[in-house]
């Protein structure tokens, strides 16, 4: 009865989830500037949804696999905003764990959708996080050097891994009770990976592209 009543409370939590994730995904698709969608955007997109996925890990004795394709959400907050970013991560998350799901390493009731609307609320809290700092300001990312842009990336990877973490922590402890320090101490750190790379790999590729400055293209080389 116990284990029925969690499930049942499991799936509630999965059906709030995507309600919320349709529901930023679809505000942050109704809020977007009208030529957001450009060529350099359906190439951004393109990579995450066909080649982003076959570069994602499954973490040894975890129910958590890191994908690098963070980046190319990171990349998009930079290049087009917060509220492509949201959108981005969406589709990219579907994308990866329709990939997972056929290779049969992903399965769950809604689980796809789940984690796809669970990217989106997260990468919205983050966003909604540095709107709230001196930061940015109205989609101003005043990244002109390279410490504002660190600083800025920093914060919104900081923000997605631990919102991401510590939910999933909290989800996976309601479905099994074993305890959300434990989850998040020997899963969940594991994925912070994925975000801290991603950051800094969109760090390079956007300065890279904007400023073509010579030493983080240096290092932009070493780093691929």
């Amino acid at each position: 009865l116990v284990l029925m009543e969690r499930k049942q409370l499991a799936d509630y939590i999965k059906v709030l989830v995507i309600g919320l994730g349709a529901f930023v995904t679809g505000l942050a698709l109704f809020t977007l500037p009208a030529n957001s969608f450009d060529w350099g955007y359906v190439l951004l997109l393109s990579f995450a949804v066909l080649i982003a996925p076959r570069m994602s890990l499954t973490l040894p004795r975890s129910k958590f696999s890191i994908s690098f394709s963070d980046a190319v959400v990171f990349l998009a907050f930079l290049v087009y905003g917060g509220e492509m970013a949201i959108f981005t991560a969406f589709v990219e998350t579907l994308a990866n764990c329709l990939y997972l799901k056929f290779k049969g390493v992903l399965s769950g009731r809604w689980i796809i959708p789940f984690n796809a609307s669970l990217a989106a609320v997260v990468t919205a809290l983050s966003y909604a996080v540095l709107l709230s700092t001196s930061l940015i300001h109205n989609g101003d990312r005043r990244l002109t050097d390279t410490r504002s842009l660190m600083t800025v990336l920093g914060l919104f990877a900081l923000t997605q891994f631990f919102s991401a973490s510590l939910f999933v922590s909290m989800y996976q402890n309601m479905r099994t009770k074993a305890g959300v320090w434990y989850i998040w101490k020997s899963q969940g750190i594991s994925s912070s990976l994925s975000q801290l790379t991603g950051a800094v790999l969109a760090g390079l590729v956007f300065k890279l592209f904007n400023y073509a400055d010579f030493l983080v293209t240096s290092i932009a080389v070493v780093g691929v």
